[in-house]
């Protein structure tokens, strides 16, 4: 394996830009839930020092808290990633987990020693830190941009989750992955009941009240769900879904037992009014833009959704469908039986955990 100070040089530079990716990324995601900073931890909201040791057989990246962020590479060649896993107090990686020599593991009790330039004595630095990443050999795809993205995407995505499902973020918590476990399985749990639920129940309350419990059944991305919203004296929404970066989603839903086509193929009186009513929701935001901005801040044109309704079977009647949410898109009106929420809903929690780091 090549020891050489060039070699040493790539890989300075592309950890740096690992850990540029990783913070820019996750500094997205701070920005657009800047409305509800307790959805993150607090590490994620201060300055992080990042230490990279490189060992004679892999990489490990170390990143703890302190008064301004910065980057230093360490080099150790007379030791293995699992004698400075332990030199810096993070104990045995082998004996935390069969993957953690591939990928990511969180340690307490962390102890770094670094050498400040022009000191040739060690500095001791033991503050709070949150994350130490092993990698066993220098594997260029576990420390690519892509991957750092990835990585912040995914933990920005988790916290967001575990926002809106009322999961607790304990500040002692072991590691994000003990976030991760506790949101998907309460967001599997979630799902499997909305499902038994549309199924038996054929009348919107019970559906308006489990969605406003459960709000990652409409989407896994809003900083802030709002029920029945109301649009000056007129209109209420059932629901505002505050995407970010003032960005909203207005969603009316309707029985899952209302049906979209007549026998004739025609669209039915029911899902023509909620067609209706959602258009005169972005008619009143159009003509009263100064008092629905006082109330939600930034809206000009938002998306509006319509649930309504079960997946049709019949193959003309669901092409007729899709016809139809493809005509309304172009309104940024967007149209959803229950069965396309499952749908989605079960795609984020597969996708999610997907990205979930073992």
């Amino acid at each position: 394996m090549e020891r050489s100070p060039a070699h040493q040089e790539i890989w300075e530079k592309r950890l740096r830009r690992y850990e540029q990716a990783y913070f820019g990324e996750l500094q997205v995601f701070l920005d657009r839930y800047s409305a509800i900073p307790e959805a993150f931890p607090a590490e994620m909201r201060k300055a992080t020092r990042s230490l990279a040791v490189y060992c004679n057989d892999g990489i490990i990246l170390v990143r703890y808290q302190a008064d301004t962020s910065s980057f230093n590479l360490e080099v150790a060649l007379d030791e293995s990633i699992f004698d400075a896993a332990r030199r810096l107090g993070a104990g045995d990686l082998r004996a935390k987990s069969p993957r953690a020599r591939k990928w990511f593991q969180e340690l307490r009790n962390l102890r770094v020693e670094i050498r400040l330039e022009g000191n040739p004595e060690p500095v001791v630095i033991t503050p709070d830190w949150y994350s130490i990443t092993a990698s066993m050999g220098f594997l260029v795809p576990a420390w690519t941009v892509e991957q750092a993205r990835y990585r912040a995407s995914w933990e920005g995505l988790t916290y967001v989750a575990a926002h809106l499902l009322n999961v607790q973020i304990d500040e002692e918590r072991d590691n994000a992955e003990d976030t991760a476990r506790e949101a998907y399985g309460t967001y599997e749990s979630v799902v499997e009941e909305f499902k038994e639920l549309v199924t038996s129940i054929n009348i919107e309350a019970p559906l308006q009240t489990f969605l406003t419990e459960n709000p990652p059944l409409l989407t896994l991305e809003a900083a802030r769900v709002w029920p029945q919203f109301k649009l000056g004296d007129d209109y209420i929404t059932d629901f505002v879904l505050e995407l970010g970066f003032q960005e909203y989603v207005l969603v009316e839903i309707e029985a899952p037992s209302r049906k979209l086509f007549t026998k004739n193929g025609d669209a039915t009186a029911d899902l023509n009014h909620a067609i209706q009513q959602v258009e005169d929701w972005l008619r009143w935001i159009e003509t009263a833009a100064s008092y629905a901005q006082a109330k939600l801040p930034g809206i000009v044109s938002p998306e509006c959704w319509v649930v309504i309704g079960r997946r049709i079977e019949d193959p003309q009647l669901a092409a007729k469908w899709n016809r139809k949410k493809r005509t309304m898109s172009t309104t940024r009106i967007y149209l959803f039986t229950y069965d396309d929420l499952l749908d989605r809903a079960q795609r984020q929690l597969a996708s999610l955990r997907k990205m979930e780091v073992s």
